[in-house]
């Protein structure tokens, strides 16, 4: 499974992950100057997703309700 985040200034990571393995997301993000922060609920769900560009500062966030 791949994914792939391409930011309008050329930044770009494609996570490319095993079929049933595991992949820190976080590492491979950092390592192509990408971040994430996660937002959640008061009870601990997972809310929203922000992923970052670390090069010129842009920024989505992705829902997950």
């Amino acid at each position: 499974m791949k994914i792939s985040i391409q930011c309008d200034c050329g930044n770009e990571v494609v996570v490319q992950v095993l079929p049933k393995k595991y992949s820190q997301f976080r590492d491979e993000l950092d390592v192509k100057s990408f971040y994430y922060d996660v937002k959640k609920t008061q009870t601990l769900e997972l809310k929203e997703l922000l992923v970052g560009c670390k090069v010129c500062k842009n920024w989505i966030t992705l829902g997950m309700d």
